[in-house]
């Protein structure tokens, strides 16, 4: 702590740094013997920078100065100025959210201006509302780079299976078929609606068509190429999803999960509390291999939180609308001089 305050302050004699903590899998509960050392913190810049725009919004140091790999001995140390840390706020970026309830854990702080400090704990639930885009679009992110939805995948699967079992003419037109499908999906109740019928055109001259996972079918098709094109489709997502599970990236996916956690502790209690309480359930993720099958079940796990979270924070009362920016401005005012 002492070396990254002393170079900071041959960068900048005039900034004061007023908030320091421990960060990643050692804020969160998760770190390992071999994991390194992540530094979090926040400064205030000089009046004089800030009137002349010299003032930067952030300030890194590693200790790792190679191409390699961090290891346990290594120390990740980045600072963000006061506007930088609450623009982020308000955007509701994860890390940003992290720092502030990093706050309410004592053992992690290495170094706090209480003032500044107490201030953000006593009005935190100023700081945070319902813009969760940040930490719902990782974990989304996530489950899109490892294939489609399995729920989604696997209703294609059934309603190519209801499809056949139909015994329908494949030299039809499909569009002598659509009412039939219509009613196939109404039946059925599907969770996803994979088929979507709609009109296309002028009004002179209106299609109806049937979508399928991006893919547009109009009425003129054969009801045996909409089937075949649905097989091929099938195969394609089974192919990838297998394939990209198969390269996991474990870490990738534990932080997916311990953030859409997060997003749902923000959404029940207003509040993220470090360590984590589900600190092992992520470290299991992390550390240990998993088959195709498994981590499938991980990634509806994230899907069904996903849908969750959405259902709730239309209803919530406990987050607002948007942060408090007067608040933030006289906070910023206070510590500016």
């Amino acid at each position: 702590m002492e070396n990254i305050f002393k170079q900071f302050k041959q960068q900048h004699p005039d900034y004061s740094i007023v908030y320091l903590t421990h960060y990643g899998s050692t804020l969160y509960g998760t770190n390992s013997e071999s994991s390194d050392l992540d530094i979090k913190g926040i400064f205030v810049p000089s009046l004089k920078d800030v009137l002349l725009k010299k003032d930067p919004d952030h300030w890194t140091n590693n200790s790792n100065n190679t191409n390699t790999k961090n290891g346990a001995e290594d120390v990740d140390c980045q600072l963000f100025s006061i506007y930088k840390f609450f623009y982020l706020l308000m955007k509701g970026e994860t890390g940003a959210v992290d720092i502030l309830f990093s706050m309410f854990r004592n053992d992690t702080i290495l170094y706090e201006n209480k003032e500044f400090a107490n201030i953000c704990r006593d009005n935190h639930n100023l700081l945070i509302s319902k813009r969760l885009d940040s930490f719902k679009g990782y974990a989304l992110g996530q489950a899109k780079k490892y294939g489609v939805k399995g729920d989604r995948y696997n209703e294609l699967l059934t309603i190519l299976s209801e499809l056949n079992s139909m015994n329908l003419d494949k030299e039809a037109k499909l569009g002598s078929v659509f009412d039939k499908i219509k009613q196939l999906l109404a039946n059925n109740n599907y969770k996803h609606s994979l088929f979507v019928l709609e009109l296309a055109g002028d009004k002179q001259s209106k299609i109806e068509y049937l979508e399928v996972l991006g893919r547009k079918f109009s009425g003129s098709v054969t009801v045996g190429y909409f089937i075949d094109r649905l097989e091929e489709v099938s195969k394609g997502y089974g192919n990838r999803s297998e394939q990209a599970l198969n390269g996991v990236d474990k870490k990738a996916l534990s932080h997916s999960l311990r953030i859409i956690r997060e997003c749902e502790d923000l959404v029940d209690k207003g509040f993220i509390k470090f360590p984590l309480e589900y600190a092992d359930e992520v470290k299991d993720i992390k550390y240990i291999q998993k088959t195709p099958e498994e981590y499938a079940v991980i990634l509806e796990v994230l899907s069904d939180s996903l849908d969750r979270i959405d259902k709730k924070l239309r209803d919530n009362e406990k987050l607002r609308d948007t942060v408090d920016t007067k608040f933030i401005e006289q906070t910023i005012l206070s510590l500016v001089k």
